[in-house]
């Protein structure tokens, strides 16, 4: 039998594989093991009127913030949805250069290879790809959960979701869940891409928007400036469709240009 803890003492909970205590609200131990389990004669209610109001902690990743509701929320996980060709994965790999400003981004590529990947990097000339850790993953099956307890990043990126779980909407919504829960445990920020149709449809997932904080729109609104037949820049808009941590409806102009998405 279980001794009740002194009066005013919160129960020590230890790791059910090594024994280690954890901290108050800690599920995932340093040892990668989840303990979603409760202890018994543990009482962790609160009135309402008790909680601390503590903003969220957000890092700025570029001129599309807005969307995020002033930055992103360092323990958010984001679904941005474009359709092909709109440029995910430029916006991905932007947001990614500013992020890794704060620490190791962890860069999961499932749609392109390296080279490619490494070859727009150069294009848009970001300056921070020495803390981009870049995961190939390819056409092959990554199991992300040890690599993300292993590196710790600071940011993840999920180029895309379609690519790593094609069309299993159950195993991409229980994925995205998952990932939630290292977001919070590491203060790390997830951004998981993936393929809109022209409807608003994220390539079927629509059950994603129950699993994930934030999801926005990424479409080419068709507008293009020429000088001659050469497009100097082609208009795209950012829409946030729900916001656990800001205004829902918020859209956001950019162009993109040569050198990657720029504020209009």
């Amino acid at each position: 039998m279980t001794d009740d803890p002194p009066k005013g003492r919160r129960p020590r909970r230890l790791c059910k594989r090594c024994d280690a205590v954890l901290r108050p609200g800690q599920d995932l131990c340093s040892c990668g093991l989840w303990n979603f389990a409760t202890v018994a004669g543990a009482d962790d209610t609160v009135l309402l009127s008790e909680v601390e109001d503590a903003m969220h902690e957000r890092y700025k990743t570029g001129p599309w913030d807005e969307c995020f509701g002033g930055g992103v929320v360092k323990t958010s996980v984001t679904l941005i949805g474009g359709e092909p060709g709109a440029g995910k994965s430029t916006l991905s790999l932007q947001i990614a250069d500013r992020l890794a400003r704060e620490g190791e981004v962890l860069y999961v590529a499932a749609e392109e290879d390296l080279p490619a990947i490494k070859s727009r990097a150069l294009r848009l000339e970001l300056s921070n790809t020495r803390s981009v850790r870049m995961v190939p993953a390819l056409g092959a099956a990554v199991d992300l959960g040890p690599m993300f307890t292993r590196y710790r990043p600071r940011a993840i990126v999920l180029d895309s979701l379609a690519g790593l779980f094609g069309d299993d909407i159950d195993e991409a919504a229980e994925a995205a869940r998952r990932v939630k829960a290292y977001a919070v445990d590491l203060k790390a920020p997830v951004l998981i891409v993936n393929h809109v149709t022209k409807d608003g449809d994220f390539a079927g997932l629509k059950a994603l928007e129950h699993a994930v904080d934030t999801t926005i729109s990424f479409f080419s609104t068709g507008a293009v400036v020429k000088d001659g037949d050469k497009v100097l820049r082609e208009e795209r808009v950012m829409t946030t469709h729900k916001n656990r941590y800001g205004a829902a409806h918020v859209e956001v102009f950019l162009w993109m240009t040569e050198k990657g998405l720029v504020k209009k």
